[in-house]
């Protein structure tokens, strides 16, 4: 990840030093040699509306590293099994309920797309 203003190459594990508030530049992604890569935003439908939910995730076998951002919070990262509930830590208190449950619609929904396809 590359944020604005110079702090960049950071992987998924690392938190960035700057606060919440830290624009998003570009995301590198790297080889995806037996990786599976997701990301989606939810956000208004207005132009140059900031997104009130970013996810992103990489399976490697049935370990998934996951990210989850929103509006006005700092960046969530979690391991998760496959087959397992979501950890609560992706979803800080603070978060409105309606989006920590949409959160958790859109990183399930990927997550089940993904193990659906690897099962077929």
């Amino acid at each position: 990840m590359c944020f604005a203003g110079g702090q960049g190459g950071l992987s998924l594990t690392e938190r960035p030093a700057a606060g919440g508030d830290a624009l998003l530049a570009a995301i590198v992604v790297p080889s995806s040699r037996g990786r599976r890569l997701f990301a989606e935003k939810l956000g208004h439908r207005q132009m140059f509306s900031p997104s009130q939910i970013v996810i992103a995730g990489c399976l490697e076998g049935d370990v998934a590293r996951l990210a989850v951002r929103f509006a006005g919070h700092g960046v969530s990262l979690a391991l998760a099994s496959l087959a397992g509930p979501l950890p609560p830590s992706l979803f800080p208190l603070g978060v409105d309920a309606y989006l920590k449950s949409a959160a958790r619609n859109m990183l399930c929904g990927h997550l089940d797309a993904i193990a659906s396809r690897g099962a077929a």
